[in-house]
């Protein structure tokens, strides 16, 4: 998202906000990005964030899942609109791959693409080399 916003500020100012989930909207608003994946990000933030702060509040900087108290594996699980703590680890892993995946796609392939163009040579070499 910062990345998006980064590249395309000077033609689309509006798309810069502090904001991640208000971002999302404003990159896809432009046009920047797809209305499938500006939802699914808005979708994984969210969850992110609710899981996030509950933890905060709870449980601080240590959280051990071995030892969660059965009352807090609710309590999360309600928060990421799961039904039990296990379905909350499923529903958090899909919307961490989700989220990849279009990363993949919206950033990595487009870099590759362009590094081919660049220097064929390159292209070859994994990204960060």
């Amino acid at each position: 998202v910062q990345y998006l916003q980064l590249r395309h500020a000077s033609e689309h100012p509006a798309i810069l906000t502090p904001n991640t989930e208000q971002a999302i909207l404003r990159l896809a608003q432009a046009g920047l990005l797809d209305e499938d994946d500006s939802e699914e990000l808005g979708d994984a933030i969210h969850l992110w964030h609710n899981i996030q702060g509950l933890l905060r509040l709870t449980v601080g900087h240590k959280f051990d899942e071995a030892a969660v108290p059965a009352g807090l594996a609710k309590a999360l699980a309600e928060a990421g609109a799961a039904d039990d703590f296990d379905g909350l680890k499923q529903h958090m892993s899909g919307a961490a791959q989700c989220a990849r995946a279009i990363y993949e796609r919206v950033i990595e392939e487009p870099a590759a693409d362009a590094r081919a163009r660049l220097d064929p040579e390159k292209a070859r070499e994994p990204a960060g080399t």
